[in-house]
């Protein structure tokens, strides 16, 4: 009987050990957005020990601060408290340990801060970036391979910049402009928005989202793949991952890039906006995954047909996961092939409804073990209004049956 009983008590504990962890770690944001806003970068750290995040709050956008949060093995922890801020913050882990902090203030310039200590998020000290003022209008992203940081984001002509830091205590280097962007078009704004930054080496890859109809119709029809080289300060491929007329949306949620180069990015397309809808466009709506071994071309492949917020995955054993945020929770799609096949493996996982899912890769600086780790905002519905959103936490070991 009393082997017995220590295998049950060993299966139930094994149970627990397995089972996705769900927490709040603040019940109140800002009504117009949630935390993670953004989620095309870093909205989390993870240290190997404690993870990181940064929530939003204040009346309204253009009053707003931000509250840092650590948790640790009793819980949940308020840190600094930082402003201004007016898109929600995103943030890196350095190679020296500490946490930098980026955001802009409300269409005036770019902000970083770094933490006084490593570890920890209860002091910062403001670090001088070159001409913040050419990334006033956010859309920032940010990346780092621990020694090399890199920072892209918007100036008000919607041009598309980014800057270099050579180690954690280094100087920024001069803007260098990416991409170019127009404003006053009969259709509206073409900007390049939510780059996706993923310094390796002596290089910096990223993907972003094209706009064409800024400030009309806001939605998304291209989705480009760039590698710069910090030392020519230039770019040395360029590549149109995806692309669709104006009114049809293809947009760009993730990328990573992998231990052996290749560069995974996750995108939706074929949703009609606006305008004729070509036919059969509906069975083809859905997210697809295109994928650049070193020195190769891109090929895609469709993962799924939901069309929501998702994120990608790398485990250590090389398994590639899309986690999609659907209405009921996430879901867990697997490849065992590098990327060329999929199957469903799990979920719901974690509550729902929720979005904005940002789950913590390395190009965060972050330590990434065979556990998920993610933040999503879920909105704070009063008597059917929407009165702000709070910032919960995942964290789940993926299923290895896939």
């Amino acid at each position: 009987m009393g082997a017995v009983a220590a295998l049950l008590a060993a299966c139930a504990l094994s149970s627990a050990e397995e089972r996705p962890v769900s927490e709040i770690i603040t019940h109140t944001g800002v009504p117009e957005t949630g935390h993670t806003w953004g989620y095309s970068s870093p909205k989390a750290l993870y240290d190997g020990e404690r993870v990181y995040a940064v929530s939003l709050h204040g009346p309204d956008m253009y009053n707003a601060h931000m509250q840092l949060h650590w948790r640790d093995a009793a819980g949940w922890h308020e840190g600094a408290k930082l402003e201004p801020v007016y898109q929600p913050a995103t943030m890196l882990l350095d190679g020296a340990g500490h946490i930098n902090v980026f955001c802009t203030g409300p269409g005036t310039r770019a902000y970083h801060w770094r933490s006084v200590r490593p570890h920890d998020v209860t002091a910062f000290v403001e670090v001088e970036l070159p001409q913040p003022e050419l990334f006033r209008f956010g859309y920032l992203g940010v990346g780092t391979d621990s020694r090399q940081m890199a920072l892209a984001g918007l100036d008000g002509g919607y041009n598309l910049w980014l800057v270099t830091r050579a180690s954690p205590d280094a100087a920024w280097s001069e803007a260098c402009r990416l991409a170019e962007g127009k404003t006053g078009l009969p259709t509206g704004n073409d900007a390049a928005c939510y780059p996706i930054v993923m310094p390796a080496g002596e290089q910096v890859h990223l993907v972003y989202s094209m706009c064409p109809d800024g400030s009309v119709h806001n939605t998304y029809n291209r989705v480009i793949y760039a590698c710069f080289d910090p030392r020519e300060r230039r770019i040395v491929r360029q590549d149109m991952i995806a692309e669709s007329p104006a009114g049809i949306v293809t947009y760009g949620l993730d990328a990573l890039r992998a231990p052996d180069g290749t560069v995974y990015a996750l995108y939706m397309g074929h949703i009609h906006a606006y305008g004729d809808k070509p036919e059969g466009e509906d069975a083809l709506k859905g997210l697809y995954l295109a994928t650049l071994p070193p020195g190769g071309q891109w090929t895609t492949v469709r993962v799924t047909d939901s069309t929501g917020t998702a994120q990608l995955f790398l485990a250590p054993d090389g398994r590639l996961h899309v986690i999609e945020s659907r209405y009921e929770g996430a879901r867990d799609h697997v490849s065992n092939d590098g990327g060329q096949t999929f199957r469903l493996v799990e979920g719901p996982i974690g509550p729902g409804p929720a979005g904005f899912l940002y789950v913590i890769k390395g190009n965060s600086g972050s330590v990434v073990d065979g556990v998920v780790r993610a933040v999503q905002s879920a909105a704070n519905i009063v008597d059917g209004k929407l009165v702000d959103y709070r910032l919960e936490y995942l964290e789940w070991r993926p299923r290895s049956d896939g």
